[in-house]
Order: structure tokens, then C-alpha cells, then sequence
């Protein structure tokens, strides 16, 4: 009698929802931790966060003790999971990265053919080079779009989603907002390139991300206000959109020191915290959307 093997079937990968959503951050961040992915997805239904119980409960779940807390806590293996299953259908590629306090996370990125489809899915050029992996700056990237981690839900409930042909926002990280311009009083070129953009109504607000461990000086952090008080009146005499200039910071010396030269300079800058940036750029959108 011959023996009939059956082999197991697999169901066909269908993308969630939520897996899209992922697609499309991980286009406009370029690249994401396992953690900024648990925390976008906090306050969604089909998240990946788990409801857990109060510690400070005495024997919770125990009949006539206190009754569970049900809150929403990220799950940073829950997260890790699914990002894996996406890898292995070929959406998302992804690297061991080392933090500064020397513990290790996943690093995700999209795949080159994700990449393409989520270019065509947006309207914008198909010729669009494929990032790769930056080479030494994986850090700095990922502390900047800790940012984009913060904003993002605000402003997709309030301007609408960032993906698609009409996006409500849109987030540029450095590679797009880098620009070479030239402006009539000097013929040497212009260079921008700040750590992030982001637009909505007609108004582009610039994102300097400046890290605990930069430990940039004064004198650097004014060049970078001066630069950026050279593209507002280049944008005006170009007619383009209305800018403002967001310093996010880990330190208050760093803040004080960009506010300070802002007001030499004569050019409206918020410079605070992470969290205080976030603010900022939630509050404008609610109050300049329709």
C-alpha cells in the first residue's frame, strides 16, 4: 500500500489593514524601530498591544479581589511577530541594530519591490532610487522619526490619511526634503537639508531633531537657524508655501540655544521637547485645517 503523504496547507498571505498602514509608514519614515511601531499603533482596534492587568492589584483575577485594570500596554513581541511574518512574504527587510544604552532592537525597512509598489500606489516617481541601508546613521534617523511616531494618528484624524494620490499630510524625510538652490544676491548654491519636513495647508514646517548625544555647540546650532532663515526668504521671493522651523531636543540648553538665535535672526522657531514639537505641529494642524 503505497503511503500518501498530505502536506500542510498554507493559507495565501492577505495584508491587513493594519499591515498597509505599516507599508505606508515605512515608506515615509524610511526606516523603523520595533518599539515606534508598538507605540503608532497605541490607540488603534486591530492593534498590536495587549490589555494588561493592574500590578499594584492584589490577587486581581483571584473571585472577590480587585477587578483587572484593562489598559492598553505595547507589546513589543507582538509587534515583532507580525513584522516577521511580513518579512517572510517579501513587504519588509530588517537588521539588528545596537542603541546607545546597549540593548538591541530590529531595525525594519521596505523591501525594494514594497518600495516600487508603494511609489506607483502614491502618483510619485517610479524612478524614485531604492534608500538602501545609511550607513552610520541608523540612530540619528530613528530618534528623528520618534517625531513622525508622535504626530502621525493626531494629524491622520485631523487632515487625513498621508498615503495615497490627495494625501491630508505628508511626512519628507531627509533624502526628499534635501534641496540645492540658489538665490539672486549670492551666486554660490544653497543647501537644504534638515533632519525632516512636514507639510500640510499650504504651510512646511522644517524638523531639526537634535539628539542628547549629538552635543552639538552653540555655534553650530545657529548656523543651522541662519541657513533655515535663508530658505524662509528664498520660499518668499519664490512664492512658494509658508515655513516654520520646529527644533526638537533632548536638552533645554540646546533649545534655549536655538530660541536665542532665532531671535537675533529675526525668524519665528518653536524649540523645545520632543514631546512639546509634537504638540506644536498637532496644534497647528488643528488649527489650520478646513
Amino acid at each position: 500500500m503505497t503511503e500518501i503523504l498530505r502536506r500542510k496547507r498554507h493559507r495565501p498571505f492577505t495584508p491587513t489593514s493594519r499591515d498597509d498602514r505599516l507599508c505606508q509608514d515605512g515608506y515615509c519614515m524610511r526606516l523603523f524601530s520595533t518599539e515606534q511601531i508598538a507605540e503608532r499603533f497605541c490607540e488603534e482596534t486591530e492593534s498590536v498591544y495587549f490589555p494588561a492587568i493592574d500590578p499594584a492589584a492584589a490577587d486581581p483575577l483571584k473571585r472577590g479581589g480587585k477587578r483587572p485594570i484593562l489598559r492598553m500596554v505595547p507589546s513589543r513581541k507582538a509587534a515583532n511577530e507580525r513584522l516577521k511574518i511580513l518579512r517572510t512574504n517579501g513587504l519588509f527587510v530588517s537588521r539588528e541594530h545596537r542603541k546607545p544604552d546597549g540593548s538591541k532592537t530590529n531595525v525594519w525597512m521596505l523591501s525594494k519591490s514594497e518600495f516600487r509598489a508603494q511609489a506607483e500606489y502614491r502618483g510619485v516617481d517610479p524612478e524614485e532610487r531604492y534608500p538602501g541601508w545609511p550607513r552610520g546613521r541608523v540612530q540619528h534617523l530613528l530618534d528623528t522619526n520618534d517625531l513622525y511616531v508622535k504626530i502621525a494618528g493626531d494629524l491622520d484624524a485631523t487632515l487625513g490619511p498621508n498615503h495615497g494620490r490627495d494625501p491630508g499630510w505628508e511626512w519628507l524625510d531627509e533624502r526628499r526634503a534635501h534641496d540645492r538652490y540658489a538665490v539672486s544676491w549670492d551666486p554660490r548654491p544653497r543647501y537644504h537639508q534638515p533632519d525632516a519636513e512636514v507639510l500640510f495647508c499650504g504651510c512646511t514646517f522644517v524638523v531639526e531633531r537634535q539628539s542628547g548625544r549629538a552635543k552639538e555647540t552653540e555655534g553650530a546650532i545657529r548656523q543651522k537657524v541662519l541657513r533655515h532663515k535663508e530658505r524662509v526668504a528664498y520660499l518668499l521671493l519664490a512664492e512658494r508655501s509658508e515655513l516654520s522651523v520646529v527644533f526638537a531636543c533632548d536638552q533645554e540648553r540646546d533649545a534655549r540655544y536655538a530660541r536665542e538665535a532665532a531671535q537675533e535672526a529675526g525668524l519665528a522657531l518653536f524649540a523645545g521637547t520632543l514631546e512639546g514639537a509634537a504638540d506644536h505641529l498637532i496644534d497647528a494642524a488643528m488649527r489650520l485645517s478646513p
